[in-house]
């Protein structure tokens, strides 16, 4: 693994990217609050998906409530807390150092990395099962 730095994008395609989950994440939560089942595997089988609940522990965490959003959806929530600080600190980084972090993961890397994630989806997904979030 390297790291080091690198030139950030375009200014405009970090605000495109930053208006586009803003706005799919406010339609998402807009279709949540009119009762509208977002997720298509639970609303057809009665199962929730793996991201199940992402919305309800997303409303959870801007009212403070880290337990009920962790209850709700551990990874997500997780990942929600970790991407705050890291996604601010790349657009800062971005907007004033003019550079942004750069991680560069050999074959190997990529291949572990791939099966983490596979396998914390696969953890998530029995959590939500378990508890029929």
């Amino acid at each position: 693994m390297r790291i080091g730095w690198t030139s950030p994008p375009p200014l405009r395609v970090i605000l495109q990217t930053l208006r586009t989950l803003l706005v799919c994440g406010l339609g998402v939560c807009v279709l949540h609050g009119l009762g509208v089942q977002v997720c298509l595997l639970k609303r057809l089988t009665g199962v929730p998906c793996f991201l199940c609940g992402s919305t309800r522990a997303a409303l959870a965490l801007l009212r403070g409530g880290v337990p009920d959003a962790l209850r709700m959806q551990p990874l997500m929530t997780i990942l929600m807390l970790l991407a705050v600080p890291l996604g601010g600190g790349y657009v800062v980084s971005a907007l004033f150092l003019r550079r942004v972090p750069s991680v560069r993961l050999t074959r190997l890397e990529v291949h572990v990395a791939i099966v983490l994630a596979v396998l914390l989806l696969l953890l998530n997904w029995l959590w939500l099962l378990r508890h029929r979030m």
